[in-house]
């Protein structure tokens, strides 16, 4: 049998059982064969080949810029459409990346590939994405804190590396010139600190929580710490047996001892500076005093 191809334009051949057709442009071309066997028989039929466009090279663009800072992101964009996309990082795949948009939470070199129906690849520009370290910080004391009304509780801020500004808070309120790695706390609240860092990353501590559990105006001592302040010793006169208990404004434990009803003395170790006095009696009841130890 015989063969005849229509329309010619694209094909190699306009006979036989194979020929190769290569269009020009895109889109479908729709090609004709008539078969002719020996005894003059003739059948018609179609051939349809699609012809997609070649993805252009996309470009990647980032939403702000390439350098972030620890615990942000930012976003990339693939400008293409039509196709199906693949984002690598570093030149690895990225597992379920196919979108047009990533979001980018570490350092790297980002790249998008896309591709069309036929399966044609074309990868885009590099960029480098770069996440920036932030400082950290710790508070002393942290968590929970009492104290008396009228006294104050020292919070000192430690932070690393070295070069770092900082400003405390007071809830979400800014503690205007409160910008030294210590504050003086002389209410109830919620306090922080924010440090930023030379690269310009911030971070924010955990909050000292402070409440006021006495107020002097209520408390009924059955005796004061005398003289107060004081250069050398303490004394104090207790009507039962207790158990006295000096803590510093951070918190730590400086003098503890159990003492029997009568005068006590105590505190000729205590260097210069405030400190919280605590008689805790045996019936549960408490006696908190300010103590002042001077030069």
């Amino acid at each position: 049998g015989t063969y005849s191809w229509s329309p010619s334009v694209g094909l190699n051949t306009t006979s036989g059982s194979t020929v190769i057709a290569s269009p020009s442009g895109t889109g479908t071309f729709v090609y004709t064969v008539t078969a002719t066997n020996s005894q003059g028989c003739t059948g018609i039929a179609n051939a349809y080949v699609v012809v997609n466009i070649v993805p252009s090279a996309p470009t990647i663009s980032c939403n702000t810029s390439t350098t972030f800072c620890q615990g942000s992101n930012i976003t990339l964009t693939c400008s293409a459409t039509g196709v199906t996309y693949q984002w690598y990082e570093n030149g690895t795949a990225l597992s379920g990346a196919t979108g047009s948009t990533l979001t980018v939470t570490l350092s790297g070199a980002y790249t998008c590939k896309v591709s069309n129906t036929c399966g044609t690849s074309v990868a885009s520009n590099t960029i480098q994405a770069t996440k920036l370290t932030a400082p950290t910080v710790a508070v002393t004391p942290t968590g929970a804190q009492t104290m008396c009304a009228g006294d104050t509780l020292h919070l000192v801020a430690t932070s690393t590396p070295a070069g770092n500004t900082y400003q405390w808070k007071k809830g979400s309120t800014v503690l205007t010139g409160a910008t030294m790695p210590t504050y003086n706390a002389t209410t109830n609240g919620y306090f922080k600190v924010v440090v930023t860092g030379t690269n310009g990353c911030s971070r924010i501590s955990a909050s000292t929580i402070i409440s006021i559990t006495c107020r002097e105006s209520e408390l009924s001592f059955s005796s004061t710490p005398y003289p107060n302040p004081s250069s050398n010793n303490f004394n104090f006169d207790l009507t039962d047996d207790a158990t006295i208990m000096i803590t510093n404004l951070i918190g730590q434990t400086v003098f503890k001892a159990s003492a029997e009803a009568g005068t006590i003395s105590f505190g000729e170790e205590l260097s210069e500076g405030i400190y919280l006095m605590q008689v805790l009696h045996a019936d549960g009841s408490k006696e908190t005093f300010k103590l002042i130890k001077s030069e």
